[in-house]
């Protein structure tokens, strides 16, 4: 590795660092505040000298010192290391040869890469250093500065930001949101690489990536992810572990662990590079689709706490530009990202076969739905013989999380003369999954990366089967009888659950219309022989024509005819009527496609269910999140969380006690997944979006949480239970 790129001298950005305006007007105006409007000039000018001493200190503090010696050293490190844990490293040429290209235009590339794992910072930069790009400076989180490591994360291109740029609840820190943003330009305006995004420079190239992992190196980091609670020990909210402060001993023990383990293949993949001015030239504000179900505009997320400026100073349409970059890169990345056999594994056994299967018909399913993902134009990380992938992928991922068992099937009981106990016959060898807390998180975090694949699907499918409801069981029984469904109330509830789940899947990029990727999605299903159109119905090719010129007229232009188009297609769709397929291959694959999102809306409305504790008094939110992760464990112990069975849930009554609102006769299947305490506060987020709850701080700086206006009843919350409820099957 000969790599000897020239990057910037450390106490030159500093320097420029401090002396910037932006710096010095956080400053003065810190000073202001603390000496209460420089009354006293004395007291003002102290001020300023504390306030410009701590953002030398914070610069200082932050700043990265890349230097190629220890970049070389540690390459080498790194890949005997990686040498005795993985079984390789794989990179397209194609794409090493296209960000070979960029960094030769002189324009800093800003690396964005999709965050699986602490090694992504490794590799991005291993990757890059062999290629003969220069490695970028890494915005890393302040947990990771300690001792000697946090010396050596700084020689190849760390710097340390704080997870919480405010050290008070509701005062922002001028200073330190001054410093990071003018370090952080520095970096670009000296055509240095950076894993990060930042503006105020002339142009920058874009470049999303993705690393992707057949098992996590670190182990216990995946149920930290899926379980961890607001200042609670996650042992005691879903059966993980807490998470631990970072050591110099914290990486040793993880190297010593991982050395006694397998982790398999790793694949590192760009996606291509694009212009951030030309970007900011083309894109325009995203026109936001009115839901029913939250009657807010659609998709438009809340604002991150940890914004480098906060809605005062961010106007409206800048914060959507934002918005939607950060979505575009995302899809990009994930759609550069490989498919692993561990993924592909997980993800069929958590949606197919949660029960078991035999090697046999998991080798079928696992071709079926490889050749299903490389149609999509997905990149799998993985080849060979099936039957050797699946035992590769079970060997990775453990007995922990998938296991072979011998179990009878169709036994024959053949009576012995002696008149002994018969001896059962036909076993076959069956592949299970755990599906027990907490191991059924860490097969979630595998298989979630498959959904991506085919979320748009799986959100038309739950759209579909909320609309057909219980005649959905009686279908296979009389194949005679049809069940016709309206389009436009399909598209309109996929809609609301693409809604409900922004803060799980981004589902479109800003240049693209969600009423078209619908009707995409609507078409797969009536080519899958899932749907069928009807002998009288129209051309259904024309449905996404109709939607394309909607993509085309709604989002880029400002002239009327967007809506006009809008309209017309409204009314086509209204007229527009769908067949569920009656086979029972059919429902089989509608039903497949429904599971995929299952847990997830099963989570949201469990997590519905518990706003009624709110009715009587409010609560911190500690405190509700801790009750509303307990009672959801509880489900699972109590067997209301076994997939397969039918049960009335418990929550069901919970509901009717407090609300009394009568419960049909809910035959509903439930999943351990469902507790996971991502998904119950990505649901509190869009609630709160909603403005279902809102948010406040006491006195002693306790964050509580209310019931806004509108649904402070029982009959107004039951109301709001009752459409989250829709899409629970």
């Amino acid at each position: 590795m000969r790599n000897n790129c020239v990057y910037a001298d450390p106490k030159g950005m500093i320097a420029d660092a401090v002396q910037n305006k932006r710096v010095q007007r956080a400053i003065h105006r810190s000073a202001m505040n603390d000496s209460d409007g420089a009354k006293n000039e004395e007291t003002y000018q102290r001020s300023a000298h504390k306030h410009e001493g701590r953002a030398l200190y914070v610069i200082k503090r932050m700043s990265a010192t890349i230097m190629n010696i220890t970049l070389r050293i540690t390459g080498y490190l790194i890949l005997r290391i990686l040498s005795f844990l993985v079984d390789g490293i794989h990179m397209h040429r194609g794409q090493a040869e296209m960000v070979r290209q960029a960094a030769k235009r002189d324009v800093p590339i800003i690396l964005v890469p999709l965050h699986r794992s602490h090694l992504d910072y490794l590799l991005m930069s291993l990757t890059l250093f062999i290629n003969e790009v220069p490695c970028p400076f890494i915005a890393a989180g302040d947990n990771l500065n300690i001792p000697v490591l946090g010396w050596w994360f700084r020689q190849i291109g760390a710097f340390f930001i704080k997870r919480k740029l405010d050290k008070v609840v509701g005062k922002k820190d001028f200073v330190y949101r001054a410093a990071l943003h003018t370090y952080m330009e520095q970096i670009l305006m000296r055509n240095q690489n950076m894993e990060f995004f930042i503006g105020a420079i002339a142009d920058a190239y874009i470049l999303p990536a993705s690393v992707s992992y057949e098992k996590i190196i670190e182990g216990n980091f995946v149920g930290e992810t899926m379980v961890r609670n607001l200042g609670y020990d996650v042992k005691i909210l879903a059966g993980g572990y807490s998470k631990k402060k970072e050591s110099i001993f914290s990486p040793i023990i993880g190297l010593w662990n991982a050395f006694h383990s397998s982790f398999g293949h790793i694949r590192v993949n760009f996606a291509q590079p694009f212009s951030l001015k030309e970007y900011l030239e083309s894109a325009q504000r995203v026109v936001p689709i009115q839901s029913e179900l939250s009657m807010k505009p659609r998709l438009e997320k809340a604002i991150s706490d940890n914004s480098l400026y906060g809605t005062d100073v961010v106007l409206e349409d800048q914060r959507q530009l934002i918005r939607g970059l950060g979505e575009h890169i995302i899809l990009d990345s994930q759609d550069a990202s490989s498919i692993m056999s561990t993924n592909l594994l997980s993800f069929l056994l958590l949606t197919k076969h949660r029960r078991g299967t035999t090697m046999k018909q998991l080798q079928t399913d696992f071709d079926i739905v490889k050749e299903e993902v490389t149609s999509r134009r997905r990149d799998v990380g993985f080849s060979g013989e099936t039957s050797d992938v699946i035992k590769h992928a079970m060997n990775i991922l453990g007995p922990k999380l998938v296991k072979s068992e011998m179990r009878p099937v169709n036994p024959d009981v053949i009576p012995s003369v002696g008149g002994e106990r018969g001896q059962l016959m036909n076993q076959r060898d069956i592949v299970v999954p755990n599906t027990s807390l907490p191991n059924v998180f860490e097969l979630s975090y595998y298989a979630n990366t498959v959904v991506s694949v085919f979320v748009m699907e799986s959100v038309v499918a739950n759209a579909v089967v909320s609309l057909v409801g219980d005649r959905l069981v009686t279908i296979g029984d009389t194949p005679k009888k049809s069940i016709l469904i309206s389009k436009s109330k399909v598209m309109q509830k996929a809609e609301e659950l693409c809604d409900m789940l922004q803060f799980e899947f981004t589902f479109t990029r800003p240049c693209e219309n969600l009423l078209a990727i619908i009707s995409d999605a609507l078409e797969d299903l009536v080519v899958a022989e899932v749907l069928v159109n009807p002998k009288n119905s129209n051309n259904p090719s024309a449905d996404s024509e109709w939607a394309r010129r909607i993509a085309k007229s709604s989002f880029w232009d400002e002239d009327t005819g967007g809506e006009e188009e809008e309209n017309s297609f409204n009314s086509y769709q209204t007229k527009v009527e769908l067949e569920v397929a009656a086979t029972p291959e059919a429902l089989e694959r509608l039903q497949y496609f429904q599971r995929m999102l299952g847990p997830l809306i099963e989570g949201y409305w469990l997590s519905s269910c518990n706003l009624v504790r709110l009715l009587d008094d409010n609560m911190s939110e500690a405190e509700f999140s801790s009750i509303t992760n307990s009672y959801a464990k509880e489900r699972i112990f109590k067997g209301l969380a076994t997939y397969g069975l039918h049960y009335k849930c418990l929550c069901c009554n919970f509901v009717y006690n407090i609300l009394r609102i009568p419960y049909v006769s809910l035959i509903l299947l439930y999943t351990a997944e469902s507790c996971a305490m991502d998904t119950l506060r990505n649901s509190w987020k869009v609630f709160a979006h909603w403005e279902v709850i809102s948010y406040y701080y006491k006195e002693d700086k306790t964050k509580m949480v209310q019931l806004q206006e509108g649904y402070r009843t029982e009959d107004q919350l039951s109301a709001f239970i009752d459409k989250i409820e829709a899409f629970k099957t």
